[in-house]
């Protein structure tokens, strides 16, 4: 394996400020798929999981395999995709083309490249979503409800609820009697 390298100090440190500002921070597993395991079981163990993303990127930024593969680029389109459209999608959309990658079009939430449409719901009203594509699903305020990929979030509305990705839906819970 040589060293060069390909994200510098002040760019790892911006993907690891927009990894931990989209809450993936706690996805590793997720983040080094397509990463071979003998390269990643060298990784130093930190703890929490904010720490061991920034030691991560630190490893990856300058690491290339004998066969000329650069396994930060697996990490970077996995944060994309683990994102979505939230806003911290840029800074590693920004990441994959200073190393030479062609960045996917970004998905709108209903996946068809038309704007999400906006459903109105009752403050105090029960709300469930489900995730079933990439993305996440997060309420604001207090009383919140999140789920990751191929999850299921339910609870009171409080203020708003962000969903993004593909594949989401939103459904008004039947009202208890």
């Amino acid at each position: 394996m040589s060293s060069s390298k390909h994200i510098h100090e002040e760019g790892v440190r911006a993907l690891h400020q927009a990894a931990v500002g989209a809450g993936i921070a706690g996805r590793r597993s997720a983040l080094l798929l397509g990463i071979d395991a003998t390269v990643t079981a060298r990784f130093p163990v930190e703890n929490p999981p904010s720490a061991q993303i920034l030691s991560d990127l630190f490893q990856l930024a300058d690491l290339t395999l004998p066969d000329g593969s650069v396994p930060i680029i697996a990490w970077l389109r996995n944060a994309l995709a683990l994102v979505g459209s939230h806003a911290s999608a840029g800074v590693f959309e920004e990441a994959l083309r200073s190393l030479g990658q062609a960045v996917p079009a970004r998905e709108t939430a209903s996946g068809r490249g038309k704007p999400p449409r906006r459903a109105r719901f009752k403050e105090g009203g029960r709300v469930q979503a489900t995730n079933t594509g990439s993305g996440s699903i997060a309420q604001g305020a207090t009383n919140a409800i999140s789920a990751g990929a191929g999850g299921v979030a339910a609870g009171r509305i409080k203020n708003s609820i962000v969903i993004t990705g593909s594949g989401n839906t939103v459904r008004r819970s039947p009202r208890k009697r």
